[in-house]
């Protein structure tokens, strides 16, 4: 093989692996509920109740089961609310709250739909 079948052969497999879907077989459905607004972010936290293992496929490695939640409705931001929710990882620009040097930032959820539990 010459030099530009190597690129050419390198760049289909960049294009194969870079282009594969998510996951789908990951249950992204969660209970959640409201814990009330982080003091060291401006950003909603909640905690999550599920498999851990799911989430853990989803969001990565956590440490604590509060997370920031990223496209919470104002209508749902209250303390103590209990949501039905699907979720998924948010992009980097969807992360886009300021944070102080009050503790570790949480990890960061993306509410895909959320309703109240009955």
């Amino acid at each position: 093989m010459n030099p530009k079948q190597y690129f050419l052969f390198f760049f289909a497999i960049c294009l194969v692996l870079s282009c594969r879907k998510n996951n789908t077989d990951v249950n992204n459905e969660f209970k959640a509920t409201i814990i009330g607004k982080d003091p060291g972010c401006a950003v909603w936290l909640a905690e999550l109740e599920g498999n851990r293992e799911n989430l853990e496929a989803i969001l990565g490695t956590y440490h604590e089961n509060k997370f920031g939640v990223v496209n919470l409705h104002d209508t749902l931001k209250v303390p103590e609310l209990q949501l039905l929710v699907k979720i998924r990882q948010p992009a980097d620009e969807e992360k886009s709250f300021a944070c102080n040097t009050m503790g570790i930032p949480p990890v960061f959820v993306y509410f895909l739909s959320a309703k109240k539990q009955q």
